[in-house]
């Protein structure tokens, strides 16, 4: 399953489309405060999250996510992260892509993290 975290609605149902056209189950958050409390109740195999959002920011998800689940690999989409943030941040089960996203990109991204069974 995977978890597309984004305030943009269009942009959150175009991730959706393509990574259910993968064959992925996918839940959907408008922020990362709701994302937590799907991650709680729901087994996830891939968290794919805006940067800029309401009420919690992408940065402060992929913090929370890798106090409690250390390993789940997350998709950073954004078009406003410097290249300091980028080698703060990154880790083996981190990637930036930025926006606009480039399909190709996000698909191949997608399929390495979880491969469609």
């Amino acid at each position: 399953m995977v978890l597309i975290v984004e305030d943009n609605a269009n942009a959150r149902e175009l991730f959706a489309r393509i990574v259910s056209g993968l064959g992925h189950e996918v839940l959907e958050s408008e922020d990362g405060a709701d994302a937590l409390r799907l991650l709680d109740i729901h087994e996830v195999d891939l968290v794919i999250t805006d940067l800029r959002m309401p009420k919690m920011d992408g940065f402060s998800l992929i913090s929370h996510v890798r106090l409690k689940w250390p390993r789940l690999p997350i998709v950073l989409v954004s078009g406003y992260v410097s290249p300091d943030e980028v080698t703060k941040n990154r880790d083996e089960f981190l990637e930036i892509i930025p926006k606009p996203v480039d399909r190709g990109h996000l698909i191949a991204t997608v399929n390495r993290f979880v491969p469609a069974s």
